[in-house]
């Protein structure tokens, strides 16, 4: 079950990673990519290790 619920999660991910990336023009955006994450992740969406990845990822970015 948890593993129906990350792919969910991820795709989420990848679909305002992809969004973002046509319109970044600011650390904010980024930071509230971060925030989205974060949510996904409180609410049992994406693992710890799936948020770190991609909080990495986008802070990569900045």
């Amino acid at each position: 079950m948890g593993t129906k619920l990350s792919k969910k999660g991820s795709a989420s991910i990848e679909k305002s990673i992809i969004s973002a990336k046509k319109s970044l023009s600011s650390s904010d955006e980024m930071i509230t990519l971060i925030e989205r994450l974060g949510k996904l992740k409180e609410s049992g969406l994406i693992t710890e290790k799936e948020f770190q990845a991609k909080k990495k990822e986008l802070l990569d970015k900045i």
